[in-house]
């Protein structure tokens, strides 16, 4: 995939997400559907690039809970992730109304496996909520 082609799905992305988060609704733009299907290939392609976004996010903060190790980690988890939920309101928006959507499940899997076992934390919602 060249640089531009990442460039403009970042740039949709983005824009999808500020329109969910202004208006507090996971609906998807009408105006901007065709444009999900033309660089996504379809919805779920583009709800994995949203979840994907939260994903790193969360992880780049992560590193600074590793590198400090706080007294009460599972606080600072938790702390994280209202402010990750706080910066990508709008893919969390987006991630709560579809978090039952197929192709979410694996890499949230994955992605809990890995939170628990660098941290040695295992948030008791997190397989419900995906980390709201």
């Amino acid at each position: 995939m060249s640089w531009s082609r990442v460039h403009l799905r970042q740039q949709l992305l983005r824009a999808v997400l500020a329109d969910i988060a202004t208006t507090g609704r996971p609906e998807i733009p009408a105006a901007l559907t065709d444009r999900i299907d033309a660089e996504y290939g379809g919805f779920a392609e583009f709800l994995l690039a949203a979840q994907a976004l939260w994903y790193r996010t969360f992880d780049a903060r992560l590193d600074v809970v590793l590198e400090t190790w706080p007294s009460d980690v599972r606080g600072a988890l938790i702390q994280l992730e209202k402010d990750v939920n706080e910066a990508l309101t709008g893919a969390r928006i987006l991630l709560d109304a579809h978090h039952s959507h197929p192709a979410l499940a694996e890499a949230h899997r994955r992605h809990h496996r890995t939170l628990s076992w660098a941290t040695g934390v295992s948030l008791p919602n997190v397989e419900e909520s995906d980390l709201r």
